[in-house]
């Protein structure tokens, strides 16, 4: 199989991660699973055109959370264009982003979701579509929401 999609793009690399890598990409990981939350939460609380606009300035926010928080000096060039500033390229470190974001969100949903989830959540829709459709739908949703997310 290919390591990359299309003849024009470059082949994808899994770049390795080491400790110092990982002691940045925690803070900035947690942020990533808190906006998730909050941007799935949003959708119930305000207008969905206006969650968009919010998460249309996240470019904007991780570029100052870069210089204000991480101390990165940035330039004035890369906050006009607002290109990333990194030595792992944007597929890599949105990858182990997430993948900590994951595991920083698990341990809250378990504790607040995850006894309602079971009694209720689980077994109804698997009564209702069957084991095989609730694992493949779950299995779809998420892979869409990582691409959407991913893509854009």
């Amino acid at each position: 199989m290919p390591k990359h999609i299309h003849p024009k793009c470059p082949p994808l690399e899994r770049n390795p991660i080491d400790p110092n890598l990982l002691k940045l990409l925690i803070p900035v990981a947690v942020g990533h699973a808190i906006g998730h939350v909050t941007s799935n939460v949003s959708f119930a609380a305000v207008a969905v055109s206006f969650t968009h606009t919010i998460k249309a300035l996240e470019p904007f926010f991780n570029a100052a959370a870069s210089q204000f928080i991480l101390g990165q000096q940035i330039p004035l060039t890369l906050w006009l264009s607002l290109a990333p500033v990194t030595d792992m390229d944007s597929t890599n470190v949105y990858a182990y982003t997430s993948i900590i974001a994951l595991f920083v969100c698990i341990p809250p949903a378990i504790l607040l979701e995850g006894p309602q989830l079971m009694q209720h959540g689980f077994r109804d829709a698997i009564a209702k579509v069957g084991m095989t459709k609730f694992l493949s739908d779950l299995f779809w949703v998420g892979m869409f929401y990582h691409l959407y997310n991913q893509i854009f």
